[in-house]
């Protein structure tokens, strides 16, 4: 019987004694797995979807804590002055606040007579190439027709691009600015025009004159009819492929 209880004695203290080894070796990894990610850091992510060059406010944001090995130098991690500033991009619920993103509201902020117009890329509306935001852009503007109405000409140069739009890396169109009287004249190309190209021009603004037309034609065929006549092969199939200066992994059309 005395030996019975000396051998639980002892497995007893052996378990305790493993036990606490145990808890030392995971304190230990813990140790070093937290020196590995740094101290938690407080980070910004939006509560809300909020639009590109709308005044930001702090409540727009809540705080996140994350180790600062995933925090990028760029993140904002405080809020002082937010106000002043204005996202160039669009921001989704729960993005990151990155100061990458940002611009003073005084330097976004556009004229009293300027608009923000939408360019989706289409089948009719090509981009050269992805821009981005603060990009300069040139627009070209086929019109299709008879009766000598059918040309090609320089819409507008050196137009800003506000942002750009496009999800997980994935380019589908800008926001471009102009004057109410641009934007429907350019609206009237949008939706009438055979083809409209979109240029990424020079950032620093040319001092060559060029000659702008904006003018539409007094007889334009609708772009359907012109895609129809285009697009008909031997069988009457139409061709839908892609633009082919923009492939799949640049160019989101859904």
């Amino acid at each position: 019987m005395q030996d019975a209880k000396r051998r639980a004695i002892i497995f007893a203290i052996i378990s305790l004694v493993l036990a606490a080894l145990a808890g030392v070796l995971f304190m230990q990894r813990v140790s070093a797995v937290e020196s590995q990610l740094g101290n938690q850091v407080t980070v910004f992510v939006a509560k809300t979807d909020i639009q590109p060059r709308q005044p930001l406010k702090p409540e727009q944001f809540e705080a996140v804590e994350v180790p600062q090995k995933f925090v990028q130098q760029s993140t904002v991690t405080n809020l002082n002055k937010i106000d002043e500033f204005v996202t160039i991009v669009p921001l989704k619920k729960g993005d990151v606040l990155d100061g990458n993103l940002l611009k003073p509201a005084k330097e976004l902020g556009t004229s009293g007579n300027k608009r923000l117009v939408y360019v989706p890329a289409s089948d009719r509306i090509v981009f050269d190439q992805p821009l981005n935001a603060q990009d300069r852009a040139d627009i070209i503007v086929s019109w299709g027709g008879d009766d000598g109405s059918k040309r090609t000409v320089i819409f507008d140069t050196d137009v800003l691009v506000a942002a750009a739009s496009g999800e997980e890396g994935k380019f589908s169109g800008v926001w471009l600015e102009m004057t109410l009287e641009e934007a429907k004249r350019f609206i009237d190309a949008q939706n009438f025009a055979q083809s409209v190209r979109i240029l990424k021009a020079p950032q620093e603004k040319s001092k060559e004159k060029v000659s702008i037309n904006q003018e539409v034609p007094d007889k334009v065929e609708k772009p359907e009819d012109q895609q129809n006549q285009g697009n008909q092969n031997p069988n009457g199939a139409g061709n839908q492929s892609l633009p082919s200066n923009l492939d799949e992994q640049q160019l989101d059309l859904d």
